[in-house]
């Protein structure tokens, strides 16, 4: 089994609330994987499972054991893992993978100019919601949740707009 195939099986699934179906699928599939991807790719969809679930802590924990070995699991390794940290309130840990995705996003040549704007675009709008957890103004969650509404290339927008809202409802 391809691992963009693999990797889009228990994205979809959890995204549509599947958990089950997305850990049997990990269980039953993973050794239809080609031998140097499996790993990587049963630590990432835990991973991906475990945030669904809302278990940010273990989800951590799988993904800090994957080894980029294809160009899109890198990107879905820096997402997860931002996601994990909005979600743990680890701001040191944001900022410097933060800094380390945006030098990412401008050097490789591994991805393409749609990739590089839909990530830094996540990363601003990200950043701004970090930011926005602490100081709690309300006007400028609305402004942010335009701004991403807008946005024609952005990574995770569902789950930035999520974010805003939840800021929203806790700063009322």
């Amino acid at each position: 089994m391809h691992p963009s195939f693999y990797r889009s099986a228990v994205i979809h699934s959890t995204a549509v609330r599947e958990y089950d179906w997305a850990e049997n699928f990990i269980e039953n599939y993973t050794d239809e994987l080609q031998p140097e991807y499996v790993d990587n790719m049963k630590y990432f969809s835990l991973a991906v499972v475990k945030f669904a679930r809302g278990d940010f802590e273990e989800s951590l924990q799988y993904v800090s054991k994957v080894k980029y070995d294809f160009v899109r699991l890198k990107t879905d390794v820096k997402f997860l893992m931002l996601k994990i940290y909005y979600e743990l309130n680890l701001e040191d840990p944001a900022h410097f993978l933060i800094d380390t995705f945006k030098h990412y996003a401008s050097d490789s040549k591994e991805i393409s100019e749609d990739t590089r704007i839909s990530v830094k675009n996540f990363l601003k709008h990200y950043s701004q919601l970090h930011k926005l957890k602490n100081t709690h103004k309300s006007s400028e969650v609305e402004f942010i949740r335009k701004t991403m509404d807008n946005e024609k290339l952005l990574y995770h927008k569902d789950w930035l707009l999520e974010k805003a809202n939840e800021l929203a409802l806790n700063i009322k």
